[in-house]
């Protein structure tokens, strides 16, 4: 008798090992659809008011994209309309946030976003990526959700540090927003300008990696002495030294990925308090990197902008959509296997090359999280930490806007 009780229970414990079913293709096909933009860059039907129905029921939404998309900028342009639609007016983008409001001043006038793009990244830039002012807003399809952006009335908020190849633009307009110009203010600024510009698209200046070099150049420190006793530019000038700080700190192997993700946060919240003041529970929507808008810690361990909106959203009682976005065909090409997306690879299988895809992860993790299916370690992670999986078509880098 209890031999027959002990085999019993064995026979029950085992029970729950014998239901898991190991994830297949069949099973993620019940939670995808296939969709188009038209020539406008809108949304199928059925697909908005997919979109639209997360929107209401979402105050953030983030777009966790792989850099450089062409494909993605356009879908940007068409989620944009459709955000607005459902109350979303603010836009964080992986960008600082002087470069937000300059970016935010040359597209004004919507028609005109895309000709003084391009004329800011000849201005500053070089003829190759990514030595350019605006990174990830620095090509000609990156040009269009600005413009939509703006014609939408979303506001810009930057909420990265200000990027390495952006300073001479910097300085220039630091002075440009000194009330009085002063020659010896004029000759300080010449000064700084000149010593910036040449070091401007290398590593290393006298040995030191140049942004840490540039925290102790005389030059540009005496130009910033002559002008922080205004509010506004002391403001500035101590954010473009927290940049510097940060990038000084990542190059010598001193947390300076931890100290960017800290300081992304900080800034999500300085903006949105400045919104909330005016609105109750603004929405916004955030997009970055695919490693900063996990629901959990990121990848590297790091307490990142994602799980920073999803601890958000649990005290606003609302919610946080997490969209990763990949490529499977890149110029043609099939990505699955390449270096950098093996992990990935079972979902991206499920990419087509002429339509968007896009899965819903949250019931395939419900099924995880319950015991239910088995999936390899690299698909175990995206259902954990993304709530939808965006793949693009045929995509493309795209050509600079230059």
């Amino acid at each position: 008798m209890k031999k027959s009780v002990f085999v019993l229970l064995v026979v029950l414990t085992a029970l729950p090992l014998f239901a898991q079913k190991q994830l297949t293709v069949d099973d993620v096909l019940s939670f995808t659809n296939y969709f188009t933009l038209d020539q406008e860059n809108g949304i199928s039907e059925e697909m908005s008011l997919f979109f639209k129905d997360e929107a209401q029921k979402n105050q953030y939404i983030g777009i966790a994209e792989v850099h450089q998309s062409q494909q993605l900028s356009y879908f940007t342009t068409a989620f944009l309309k459709l955000l607005k639609e459902e109350g979303y007016s603010n836009f964080a983008l992986e960008i600082g946030a002087h470069s937000a409001d300059i970016i935010e001043r040359l597209s004004k006038e919507p028609i005109e976003a895309s000709k003084n793009l391009k004329r800011y990244n000849v201005k500053y830039g070089k003829n190759s990526f990514p030595f350019i002012p605006f990174i990830f807003v620095d090509k000609k399809a990156d040009a269009l959700f600005i413009e939509e952006a703006s014609r939408q009335g979303f506001n810009l908020w930057g909420i990265d540090r200000e990027y390495e190849f952006s300073y001479v633009m910097h300085i220039d307009e630091l002075f440009d927003r000194v009330k009085i110009k002063t020659p010896e203010i004029k000759k300080a600024y010449e000064k700084s300008r000149k010593t910036i510009s040449k070091v401007a698209f290398k590593d290393k200046v006298s040995g030191d990696a140049k942004l840490c070099w540039l925290l102790n150049e005389p030059n540009t420190q005496h130009f910033f002495s002559l002008i922080d006793s205004d509010e506004e530019l002391a403001i500035y000038i101590t954010e473009i030294k927290n940049s510097w700080k940060i990038y000084c700190r990542f190059l010598n192997g001193k947390g300076g990925s931890n100290a960017r993700a800290k300081y992304m946060r900080k800034k999500f919240d300085s903006l949105y308090g400045i919104v909330e003041r005016k609105q109750q529970l603004p929405k916004v929507l955030v997009k970055l990197g695919g490693v900063h808008l996990t629901h959990g810690n990121s990848q590297y361990g790091r307490y990142d902008v994602g799980k920073h909106l999803h601890e958000k959203a649990k005290v606003n009682s609302t919610g946080f959509l997490s969209i990763r976005h990949v490529w499977r065909y890149k110029n043609g090409n099939d990505q699955i296997e390449k270096k950098g997306w093996k992990k990935t690879s079972f979902l991206m299988q499920m990419g087509k090359r002429d339509q968007w895809t896009l899965i819903d992860l949250r019931p395939l993790r419900k099924q995880l999280e319950a015991g239910e299916i088995t999936v390899d370690e690299g698909t175990a992670w995206e259902l954990k930490s993304y709530d939808l999986f965006l793949i693009s078509p045929d995509d493309t880098k795209g050509k600079l806007n230059r």
